[in-house]
């Protein structure tokens, strides 16, 4: 079923009551030719973008009607023109319109699907490298992990070996500490020894020059 919209503009010199029997008479005769009036809109006196036949202003009337072949809108139109009253007639098939505005909102929205479905795999594909940057970094790790072992064991050698010197050379000091206690009181007990026999010896000395002046 075609719709379709006709608009026509009466003479402002016609009263309102003129006005509307000129919409029957128009209603009548789309209805003759099998169209069906969906509905009516009359707007009233309005001013004119621009003079048509000598008006300024004129009746403004909107019909809506559907039609199967389009009989009724081809007799409507060949009506206006031949009828005074009427000024300036337009005619839009609106379901033409219709059509062309949802296959211009259908082409809309699958580009707006598409610009959506290609953001989500720019994401998803972003996302996929961040997992595979992490995977890496891991395997990296992991395999840095064995090679490290032997320089831990190395480094911890080296810090033991130090405190294993440093403690044997505290033995080894004090060892020689004991040996110069030992060797101080070995001296002592030498000089006691040859202090004592030298004063044995003085006596010796002294009692022999003693006897010697007796007998004399």
């Amino acid at each position: 079923m075609r719709r379709y919209e006709v608009t026509y503009v009466v003479a402002p010199g016609l009263t309102p009551e003129e006005v509307e029997q000129t919409v029957d008479t128009y209603k009548g005769v789309a209805e003759e030719f099998g169209a069906k009036i969906v509905d009516v809109d009359n707007w009233g006196k309005r001013k004119l973008a621009f003079e048509v036949k000598k008006h300024k202003e004129g009746f403004y009337v909107v019909m809506y009607l559907e039609s199967e072949n389009g009989e009724a809108v081809t007799e409507l139109e060949r009506r206006f023109k031949v009828a005074d009253p009427i000024i300036r007639f337009l005619t839009v098939r609106v379901d033409e319109e219709m059509r062309r505005a949802e296959k211009m909102k259908a082409l809309r929205e699958e580009k707006k699907a598409r610009k959506k479905a290609r953001a989500q795999a720019r994401r998803a594909e972003a996302a996929a490298e961040e997992s595979d940057d992490e995977d890496q970094a891991d395997e990296s790790e992991s395999e840095e992990a064995p090679e490290e072992a032997p320089e831990k064991a190395e480094e911890k050698a080296k810090k033991e070996k130090p405190s294993k010197k440093a403690k044997q050379e505290k033995e080894d000091k004090s060892e020689e500490e004991e040996a110069g206690d030992d060797s101080k009181k070995d001296k002592g007990k030498k000089k006691a020894k040859a202090k004592s026999d030298k004063e044995d010896s003085q006596g010796e000395d002294e009692e022999d020059s003693g006897e010697e002046g007796e007998e004399e």
